[in-house]
């Protein structure tokens, strides 16, 4: 009798890990990037750790299991290139064109131009004199991208070169921050950002007060004000362009954030803040993070640099 007990015992022990094991499986971990910046010099911060960092979705903490500032991260460049009759214009065209072209070696970086149609680079170049020479004769192509700004179809479009999504994949664009008759909707266009957990950063290439248009029935400001607003949820930043534009998608902590059993990340808004220490000696810290979680990655996946680059080959204002 208390042998068939032990048995019985041993039984419900074993039926209990044996449920348990699906549940750890099926355990993973969402990786966003997260930039902090010190808000009076503009400083990147870069001595952070996970123990740094607390994070809610909704209302719940959820925990940071890890922060590298050492991930892999894919850049698409997507520049405006029509009115270059200004001599501000194109001294912005011709300096964020050369930076491209002379990127560091071996980040992965692809480039694109847009007016009303848009082209690209074949992926992500890590060579380069290979970007160089393919940025080059992408901007030959200028003179056939039409003369309407469609901003919200080249961003569609500047999804597509990224194919499957990779924690870090961010795009750049430089713009007056206006759009002139896309098919696809500003709105449309922000939830796949948000969806896809692609970062935007925003650069204009003047101040809104001097964009041109054909603005005959409403102003470009609300636009403008809505691009920021994409550029915001997405984790990206949205400033006036500069040469340390680039720098800013390449900066920032790759931090692992698992959430609750239970909980859709993206059904709640991510927050995340400086906690300890470190909320104390940086008081005047900007975080920049998305406003929700992409989807979970395995936990057996791994984020770093070192992983095997590319090769090259509200209320929606419309």
């Amino acid at each position: 009798m208390a042998l068939t007990a032990a048995a019985g015992l041993g039984c419900l022990i074993a039926g209990f890990c044996f449920l348990a094991l699906p549940a750890a499986a099926q355990e993973c971990t969402s990786y966003v990037v997260v930039s902090a910046f010190d808000r009076k010099t503009g400083d990147d911060i870069d001595d952070l750790n996970a123990g740094d960092f607390q994070a809610t979705l909704g209302k719940r903490d959820v925990a940071v299991v890890s922060a590298t500032q050492k991930f892999a991260d894919r850049l698409l460049v997507l520049l405006q290139t029509d009115g270059t009759s200004n001599d501000r214009i194109e001294e912005v065209v011709d300096l964020a064109t050369r930076m491209a072209r002379q990127a560091p070696e071996g980040k992965r970086l692809a480039f694109g131009v847009f007016v009303k149609r848009s082209a690209f680079t074949k992926g992500f170049i890590t060579e380069q004199k290979s970007r160089a020479l393919a940025i080059s004769g992408l901007r030959e192509e200028e003179p056939n991208l039409g003369k309407e700004v469609h901003l919200y179809n080249a961003l569609h479009e500047a999804l597509k070169v990224f194919g499957p999504h990779q924690p870090g994949d961010s795009v750049l664009v430089i713009t007056d921050g206006y759009d002139d008759g896309s098919d696809h909707s500003g709105v449309d266009v922000r939830d796949e950002y948000v969806n896809s957990g692609t970062r935007l950063f925003v650069a204009l290439r003047r101040t809104p007060s001097r964009v041109s248009g054909n603005f005959t029935w409403r102003s470009p400001e609300p636009l403008i004000h809505f691009v920021q607003k994409m550029s915001e949820v997405t984790g990206g930043l949205y400033t006036m362009f500069s040469a340390r534009d680039f720098g800013f998608a390449w900066e920032g902590y790759m931090l692992g954030i698992q959430a609750p059993e239970g909980v859709s990340p993206k059904h709640h808004k991510l927050k995340v803040r400086l906690q300890g220490a470190a909320a104390l000696e940086h008081k005047r810290v900007n975080l920049y993070f998305p406003e929700r979680l992409p989807d979970c990655t395995p936990a057996n996946t791994t984020v770093s640099r070192q992983d095997a680059p590319v090769k090259s080959p509200n209320e929606d204002p419309q």
